[in-house]
């Protein structure tokens, strides 16, 4: 039998020696018992990713082209695209991978926990790490555990997004940060657990050990989710490999570092075991606290982010309608002299701007703005009321915009007659996020004409 588990906490030393020295040679006490259940787990591990990249790689084109075809007319789809890479933009590229990673050691998690715990227990016995029987709790109770670490999971993983979400650098740079904590301490979590629940821990004592092992928590999980990383990088800056290849080499390392993690956790965890003991059982009243904040956490980021889809659901339809001017509805008022005094021409200028929704969903418009540009210049600035249009049905929305020309804009005179005309609304599909609708198609000629005719 190996050193017995010290009874005391792991000093800092023996937290590095242990996580990222002794764990890692773990893959070296297998024996056959414990290797058979080893490669039960791999199997089906790589079944279940080699299902999903399959399942991305022969149906990438069918997805993005039916959530396009939902946002988008026909026409636009490839203009999609651009909502598209603005959310994932609004992300740092280290976000994205990191929940890509921790995601597919979720679904590993949940689906295969019982044949994780085979593989650690059989190790556990095999290289004798520990010296009493285990007693474990029944299956329905590793589940119920396993959907504790779903919902820590979602709810992380929306706080995160969220703070990503806002173009503050320092804002950036705190998801980053908390993204890569959040995937080491998952994957520590995920593979030390499983010995620790066998001899009667709940995830609220195993929590409080590894938060008094702080070194060991985040390099554990830092070096075991470090294949994944290592390659999800190199992928991200080599565009030019094919997707499949790419989705093949990142779900292959994450495979590895998953297999890996579990021999390593259970070793790590023999370790903590009285530790682990030795911290106290939160009260009943914590376990209800820390349920509340949870769940309300969860069901918050859960709120906002319905939010954010269904926003995205009513407004994007606009990209959908068609629209017309009015005619005779163009009329102008007076330049301000407030204006005047400031040298810039301000001229008032209002019309009416028909809106007919083709779709089979209400169309909803709150925040939006109008441009009007001759070349790059911007000639006019103005906005859409609020409006509804349900569907099937046609609305006439009044339209008004202070034009401000100044001298560089005079200057052009007769140029401005010329057709170089753009005129585009833009709708905020979500917070920070404008999405540009042409209208000079539709209605510029028109107001081009009446413009001449006056």
């Amino acid at each position: 039998m190996t050193d017995p588990a010290p009874r005391s906490a792991m000093s800092l030393p023996a937290q590095l020696a242990h996580s990222v020295v002794l764990a890692p040679l773990a893959p070296f006490k297998l024996r056959l018992r414990s290797l058979a259940w080893l490669v039960v787990y791999l199997l089906l591990a790589a079944a279940i990713l080699g299902g999903v990249a399959w399942f991305l790689v022969s149906h990438q084109a069918q997805l993005k082209q039916a959530l396009l075809r939902y946002l988008l007319p026909g026409s636009w789809t490839t203009a999609g695209g651009v909502l598209l890479d603005w959310l994932l933009a609004s992300q740092s590229r280290a976000v994205l991978i990191n929940a890509t990673v921790s995601g597919t050691l979720v679904l590993i998690s949940v689906l295969l926990f019982p044949v994780k715990e085979r593989v650690s227990a059989a190790f556990e016995r095999d290289a004798r790490l520990t010296d009493e029987p285990p007693e474990e709790f029944p299956l329905w109770f590793q589940g119920l555990e396993e959907l504790k670490l779903v919902i820590l999971y979602l709810t992380a993983q929306m706080a995160i997004f969220w703070i990503g979400y806002h173009p503050s650098p320092a804002r950036r740079a705190a998801s980053t940060a908390l993204s890569y904590g959040f995937l080491f301490c998952a994957f520590s979590i995920d593979f030390v657990s499983p010995l620790l629940q066998r001899h009667r821990l709940r995830y609220a004592q195993i929590l409080k050990a590894l938060l008094r092992h702080p070194l060991a928590l985040l390099l554990f999980g830092g070096l075991f989710s470090a294949p994944a990383l290592l390659v999800a990088h190199h992928v991200a800056r080599r565009p030019e490999l094919p997707f499949d290849r790419a989705i093949l080499l990142l779900f292959g390392a994450n495979l590895l570092g998953i297999v890996w993690g579990c021999l390593g956790g259970t070793w790590l965890a023999a370790r903590l075991l009285e530790p682990a003991r030795a911290a106290r059982p939160p009260s009943a009243l914590t376990r209800l606290l820390g349920w509340v904040l949870l769940l309300g956490a969860f069901a918050t980021g859960s709120y906002v982010s319905g939010g954010l889809a269904l926003s995205v659901h009513h407004k994007t339809q606009i990209l959908k309608c068609r629209y017309s001017l009015v005619p005779g509805s163009l009329r102008f008022e007076r330049p301000r002299l407030r204006g005047l005094l400031r040298g810039v021409v301000e001229v008032g200028v209002a019309f009416e701007l028909g809106v007919e929704n083709p779709t089979t969903f209400d169309v909803v418009l709150d925040k939006n703005r109008l441009e009007v540009r001759h070349d790059d210049t911007l000639v006019a600035e103005g906005h859409l009321a609020p409006m509804d249009v349900p569907a099937g049905t046609r609305r006439v929305q009044q339209v008004r915009l202070v034009v401000e020309l100044h001298t560089s804009v005079l200057r052009r005179g007769r140029e401005l007659l010329k057709d170089r005309w753009s005129v585009t609304l833009f709708v905020e599909a979500v917070p920070g996020v404008d999405v540009p609708i042409y209208l000079r198609h539709t209605f510029a000629e028109s107001l081009r004409e009446q413009l001449l005719a006056r």
